[in-house]
């Protein structure tokens, strides 16, 4: 059974979802719903013609000779009919089919579909106008402004000039290119969470012993604090020029390169294993050097060979010289100008500090900046870092979610206080465990796939170089070169549930419930008891308000499953007891097997983000600084991979076994010597797969994947043209109105209305790049609108950490002060 540990994250978006709902094209949906039907109509009575065609023909034969012109009349008709013209014959034989009765029909009939058409357009053309002011209203507003502004501060400049020119001055494609741009933003801001920014923001919950299964108090605005940081990037940037100073070099802190480490007696480069013997003092003074720590009067203290050789070292790239920035915490421009004060130099140093200064100064003026002032200070820090550095202020073009510009930022929402009973804790977890030992079953295979790849590369080192175990980093160097890809074959959840849906014979289901039966059989002899067991589940409640939800009225959807503890970094900046729920979850995972042997890895940057928690007491660092003490940290030199009990695995110096604690599953690092990652099963089936429960728990929604092929009859069509063959293809595909959409060229869904024009349009900018795109039911729906302040509903998702095996305590965290969390 897997238990959840006593906190979870909170998080919803920043704007109420009803924002885009002004964005709706009721009346034309109207005219396009009647349109379509009077054509589909017209369209029967054309596929009637067509159907019965050559037997009207061969009975014509029986009464007319050859070469009569009656036959010139038909085929001229069937060539009319075919491409959707009128009729226009004027005299027809009574007794010949189809007809003079139905000619005249099918052309009333095509008549009224061309004067639908017409007025179909006019509407159309009179309520985007309507909308365009709706949309102009929204982009207004001076928080949808401030978003636009943080997100992209050349997009919020281009937004400015939008709104203040008449729309009939602008070009149409100029026109198009702007909404689409906007509403892209605006669907971002009501439907997705982002913890980059206050339409993102932070809430924390707790398990509690309560009657009600859902207690929360929502008061003041969103946000309800908010603190911006200099990002990392940004802050290394600054720390490089800062280690280039001449004046300052000989009191910078040292560090070895992460592919050396130190003996008794020498340095040694881990892949070659070549050493190079140095003084005891320049041992001395690298045992002592982490990166961060000055080594004060270094010249004075030691003599010219020492100083020599460090020098040397320095030279080749075995040493280096300057201050490392630390990725484990916000607080990384502080922790810089605190270094900078320790060092020599008052003239040179009160200019340093006055540049750093100036950004701390931007960075708390940036938080409670309108979006003008936001903009402002970006640009004006923009210029200060790009002449400090010589680079860009901006990183990846706008390709990260996160971290994109100088200055990230985390808010804290509206929510005092939020319980979930732990009546209602234990109902999902019985619902969802054996679906978590599934995942669990197939991270194990997965595993054992990698290790059987990578002992198979294990193998042909220790033959090359004639020893039983290999240097990590050499054996990292050859997993690069021999990439593999793990693949579970009919094992995979996809194939396992195609061929149970067509046993079944539900492949044409919208939904299926996965049995407890054929679950059971994919878990058999799954072995718990050996690995450590942890998930991160993004969970969401599906129900109309608070009262069905005390009434048992609702459903569980499961989101985003992430591996390990992947909520513990950002999203904790404002945790009230931050420290003790770290405890928590860490002495949690000590407990379970193999726990002991966690470490930290630290890399050189993460995803974007300002910092993750080294949560355990070892590090391993790979081109990054760890927050700890040396003592604590093992460079990834000083380990290696052996053979134990037939299982690859890393060991330090001391022999202790090493299993690194990664966020990213799917690196090979991950794959063969973390612990399983254990996710949901994804499942995947061609074109169409149905809705996924279990339990009466929705782990996977109703997804189609559709060519874009299908587009390409009107690629060159008008804009109006376009948008109702959308409208044709979501009727014919049988896709909701409201859906997410995955394409290759973006890194998160996007959300589209059909009944809203502005997102139609932004899904055909994308039809014309990818080969497919893929659409999934928006689940909760909009029905769901619990989730409410008095400004409207808001999606919610709550991320908690799970364990197996089951928790039967809360870490004595069950007082009620403790339960009401205030931000």
């Amino acid at each position: 059974m897997w238990s959840f540990l006593s906190d979870f994250i909170v998080r919803s978006t920043g704007f109420p979802q009803h924002l885009m709902d002004r964005l709706t094209f009721p009346q034309s949906m109207i005219k396009i719903k009647q349109y379509v039907q009077l054509e589909q109509s017209h369209e029967s009575e054309r596929d009637w013609f067509l159907l019965h065609f050559n037997e009207w023909v061969a009975s014509m034969q029986l009464t007319y000779p050859k070469g009569d012109p009656i036959f010139k009349l038909i085929y001229k008709m069937k060539k009319q009919v075919s491409k959707g013209n009128d009729i226009r014959i004027e005299k027809w034989p009574v007794n010949l089919p189809p007809g003079k009765k139905w000619i005249e029909e099918y052309n009333k009939r095509r008549a009224m579909l061309m004067e639908q058409r017409a007025e179909m357009k006019t509407v159309l053309q009179n309520e985007w106008k309507e909308k365009t002011a709706s949309l102009h209203t929204i982009l207004k507003e001076p928080k949808i402004q401030e978003a636009i502004a943080h997100s992209n501060p050349e997009v919020w400049k281009t937004l400015q000039g939008y709104l203040q020119k008449s729309m009939s001055d602008m070009k149409p494609w100029r026109k198009r290119y702007e909404e689409r741009t906007y509403s892209s933003y605006l669907q971002r801001f009501l439907f997705k969470n982002d913890t980059t920014s206050f339409f993102g923001p932070l809430n924390y919950g707790q398990f509690y012993k309560q009657t009600e299964p859902v207690k929360y108090i929502r008061t003041g605005s969103i946000p309800s604090k908010r603190r911006s940081f200099l990002a990392y990037w940004a802050v290394e940037a600054l720390a490089n020029e800062i280690n280039r100073e001449e004046e300052w070099k000989p009191y910078l802190p040292l560090s070895l390169q992460d592919s050396f480490y130190l003996t008794n007696d020498g340095v040694i480069q881990a892949q070659t294993r070549k050493k190079l013997t140095l003084i005891a003092d320049v041992i001395y003074i690298l045992r002592q050097s982490d990166g961060r720590t000055i080594n004060e009067n270094l010249n004075q203290a030691y003599s010219k060979p020492v100083i020599d050789q460090l020098e040397k070292l320095i030279e080749k790239g075995i040493v280096q010289r300057g201050y490392r920035v630390c990725p484990s915490h916000h607080h990384l421009l502080e922790e810089l100008m605190h270094f900078v004060e320790s060092l020599p130099n008052a003239e040179l140093r009160k200019e340093w500090l006055t540049r750093l200064n100036q950004f701390q100064l931007w960075q708390a003026e940036y938080s409670n900046g309108d979006a003008e002032q936001k903009v402002k200070i970006l640009q004006q820090a923009g210029n200060l870092f790009r002449s400090i550095t010589g680079k860009e202020p901006t990183q990846a073009q706008g390709m990260l979610y996160a971290d994109r510009h100088l200055f990230c930022e985390e808010c804290a929402g509206d929510i005092k206080h939020f319980t979930l009973s732990t009546n209602l804790k234990k109902d999902i977890e019985s619902r969802i465990s054996p679906i978590l030992d599934w995942g669990y079953s197939i991270a194990v295979r997965k595993k054992n796939l990698a290790q059987q790849k990578a002992h198979e590369i294990f193998i042909q080192l220790i033959e090359r170089n004639g020893l039983d175990r290999v240097p990590l980093l050499t054996f990292l160097l050859a997993l690069k070169e021999h990439a593999f890809e793990i693949d579970l074959g009919e094992k995979s959840p996809s194939k396992l549930l195609a061929n149970w849906v067509s046993m079944q014979t539900l492949q044409k289901s919208k939904k299926i419930e996965l049995q407890d039966e054929w679950i059971q059989e994919q878990i058999r002899s799954s072995s718990f008891h050996k690995h450590l067991c942890v998930t991160s589940p993004d969970l969401m409640l599906q129900a109309e308000n608070l009262e069905k939800i005390k009434q048992g009225d609702f459903q569980w959807v499961i989101g985003e499953v992430h591996w390990g503890t992947q909520g513990m970094s950002n999203l904790l900046y404002f945790h009230p007891n931050r420290n003790q729920w770290i405890k928590e979850v860490t002495q949690s995972m000590k407990s379970l097997p193999n726990g002991k042997h966690l470490v930290n890895v630290v890399l050189k940057q993460r995803a974007g983000k300002n910092f993750f928690v080294e949560m355990f007491e070892k590090s391993i660092t790979l081109m990054g600084a760890s927050a700890k003490e040396q003592k604590h940290v093992y460079p990834f030199a000083e380990l290696y991979v052996t053979k134990e009990d037939g299982e690859l695995v890393i060991k330090n110096q001391k022999e202790e076994r090493i299993i690194p604690h990664m966020g990213e599953p799917n690196n090979p690092i991950a794959l063969i010597f973390s612990e399983p990652s254990v996710v949901i099963p994804k499942f995947h089936i061609e074109n169409h797969t149905p809705r996924i429960e279990y339990r009466n728990v929705v782990i996977q929604r109703e997804t189609w994947t559709i060519p874009t092929s299908e587009w390409s009859d009107v690629s060159n069509k008008d804009q109006y043209e376009q948008i109702l063959h959308t409208w044709k293809l979501k009727e014919m595909f049988g896709l909701p109105d409201e859906v997410f959409v995955r394409v290759e060229s973006e890194m998160k869904p996007f959300y589209v209305h059909f009944h809203n024009l502005f997102l139609i349009d932004l899904l055909l900018k994308y039809v014309r790049s990818e080969e497919k795109i893929t659409f999934s039911e928006l689940l909760p729906n909009r029905n769901s609108t619990w989730f409410r302040n008095h400004q409207g509903s808001y999606c919610c998702e709550l991320r908690g950490i799970m364990i197996r095996p089951e928790v039967n305590h809360l870490s004595g965290k069950e007082d009620q002060a403790y339960a009401n969390i205030e931000t």
